[in-house]
Formats: structure tokens, sequence, C-alpha cells
């Protein structure tokens, strides 16, 4: 993963930013330590991002590009829009990586790394702080949505499966 290099205060950096829908509830003060913050990373197609079973402290917003989540050796998703947040369970949680990210195709992401974030804690900067772990929040709600619903549609086919098995 190759950093982009921009200058600290960078307008094209705060319109990036801008354009990701999740970042609607930030003002531009709280953009700009965003930007202070974060490092923008051209990934190459088949490189490998987070690695299944690491430990890192970093969540990333993707801003171009496809990537796939494997776990094990089954790709189990797709992140494929601009804004779509992966790596905040570790983040919270201090677990080792679930399952590993890896582009698709040449793209471009926006890594923050939450050590950094936790040190905004003990700032007056704690609304910034507070937007992150809320968007997180989200997401992972946005997830476990799917999930419980997903496992309510398996346990009915299973259920079906036996019933017509009885029979």
């Amino acid at each position: 993963m190759k950093e982009v290099v921009f200058g600290r205060n960078n307008d094209r950096m705060i319109n990036i930013l801008r354009k990701l829908k999740k970042f609607d509830m930030f003002s531009d003060e709280d953009l700009l330590t965003f930007q202070q913050l974060a490092r923008v990373r051209e990934c190459m197609a088949g490189e490998v991002l987070i690695r299944e079973g690491d430990y890192d402290s970093s969540v990333y917003f993707l801003i171009l590009g496809v990537l796939e989540i494997v776990k094990g050796d089954k790709v189990i998703g797709t992140l494929d829009r601009s804004g779509d947040i992966f790596g905040e369970m570790g983040v919270i949680d201090g677990s080792p990586r679930s399952a590993s990210v890896r582009a698709l195709e040449n793209s471009l992401v926006l890594g923050l790394d939450a050590a950094l974030l936790d040190r905004k804690m003990k700032t007056n900067e704690v609304f910034f702080s507070y937007g992150l772990y809320r968007l997180f929040s989200e997401v992972l709600a946005k997830r476990l949505r799917e999930t419980t619903e997903e496992n309510t549609r398996l346990r009915r086919e299973i259920s079906e499966l036996k019933k017509s098995l009885e029979a």
C-alpha cells in the first residue's frame, strides 16, 4: 500500500471527505482534524489491506475501487461504494481482525489510526470522536440487522428441510 501525500489543510482532501455521505455530520473544522489524522492509501489489485488474525488499530473508508472481504478462503462480501467503512470492529473491541480485505482492482482508501482517535478523546475535540464512533455504531447495527435477517431465513429453511425429510 502506497501513501498518497496531501499537504496539511489541503482543500483537495476536504473535498474528498465532503463527497463521502458518511461525513455529512462533520463540520469543516472536524474534517480538518480528520485530515490531520487520516492517511490516503493507494492499493493495487490483489493487495491485502487487512489480514485475518492480525492486530491493527486502523479503520478504513473506501474512496474509490472495489475490495473483497475474505474469511478463511471464502469471499463473504464486497465493498464497492464510496464511503464504505471497514476495520471498525477491531478498533472498537481490540480483537484480532476477523477477516481479510483485499483489493479487487486498484483502489483508494482513507485510513485512520484509532490510537490517534483515542488521544482526541482526551482533548476538547470530543464531538469529533463521538461522531466517528456513532458512525461505527450505525455500520455495525446495519450489519447486525442483515446478519439477523440471514440467520432467520436460514433457520426457516432448515426447519422446512427437516419437515420435508420427516414426511
